[in-house]
């Protein structure tokens, strides 16, 4: 009787501790499968981070319905270093630097000088805090959900979050070129993914005016963060109709393919940046 107890008892422990251990494998698999997705693994998020890239300048072109600003940005009185005025005081890179730095970077002196912080640091925030401070939770003035939807702050907050790059270890301030790069390699690459729209020389689109014309050779000599962060990025918006028929461009050609997207390393970037600095600037 006492040794049928015992075997009872034994049995019910065991079943005990099993049970306990199926449910403890069960919440770990959940657990595992409903991991908050990177934009390492998720295509939606990366072209999601992809398109806060280009919101980080003329979020006007990208989000489709809003209206170029007008007037200066309510923050833009804080500073009187820098002269400009009217939309492009409301990109972001035009207060926070391509190098994501503001006063700590190549925005520190010249003619874009606002003295203002880098956006560099937020990227150890957590995505829900970095929207907040676009809603303005640190500033009222910094609030974009007047000109921007919520999908375009998420989008925004996420390149914020997952796509900023330390510039500094890859191109000298002081010389404008890359510390490393493969010039030849960038040729390969710029002809492989860059000549249809810009042409073999890069002069074929112009981004500046006829009297002074603007280049990628142009941008890679004078500002090569720009330079690296549009290729990387893309460029906000589309090119027109008209020269997209001029230059037999599809539907899904007709804006600027991101670097990411393509695959492009940083070392990538850099031989292309290298390769776009002997094309002609003007």
């Amino acid at each position: 009787m006492r040794r049928t107890i015992l075997c009872r008892k034994l049995t019910i422990t065991i079943l005990i501790v099993v049970s306990i251990s199926l449910l403890i494998f069960a919440c770990a698999t959940r657990m595992k499968k409903t991991e908050e997705p990177t934009v390492e693994n998720n295509e939606k998020l990366l072209q999601q981070m992809i398109e806060g890239g280009k919101l980080y300048d003329k979020w006007w072109i990208e989000v489709s319905g809003v209206e170029e600003p007008k007037t200066d940005h309510p923050l833009w009185s804080l500073q009187t270093t820098n002269k400009r005025t009217g939309s492009d005081t409301w990109r972001c890179n035009e207060c926070h630097g391509w190098d994501f730095l503001g006063r700590d970077g190549a925005y520190g002196s010249g003619s874009h000088k606002t003295n203002f912080p880098g956006a560099y640091n937020v990227k150890h925030m957590s995505i829900k805090d970095i929207e907040a401070i676009l809603l303005g939770s640190t500033n009222p003035n910094h609030n974009f959900s007047y000109v921007l939807d919520y999908d375009s702050i998420y989008k925004l907050a996420l390149f914020l979050k997952e796509g900023l790059v330390n510039m500094r270890l890859y191109i000298s301030y002081e010389d404008k070129r890359p510390f490393r790069s493969n010039p030849e390699h960038g040729k390969k690459q710029f002809e492989k993914e860059c000549v249809k729209c810009h042409g073999a020389k890069g002069n074929q689109l112009n981004f500046g005016a006829d009297s002074k014309p603007e280049y990628i050779g142009t941008i890679a000599n004078d500002d090569p963060l720009e330079f690296v962060h549009k290729v990387r990025f893309g460029q906000p918006g589309t090119i027109m109709p008209a020269l997209r028929i001029k230059l037999k461009l599809s539907e899904e050609e007709k804006k600027m393919p991101s670097g990411i997207q393509t695959g492009y390393t940083m070392d990538d970037v850099m031989d292309i940046l290298e390769y776009a600095r002997t094309l002609p600037q003007k």
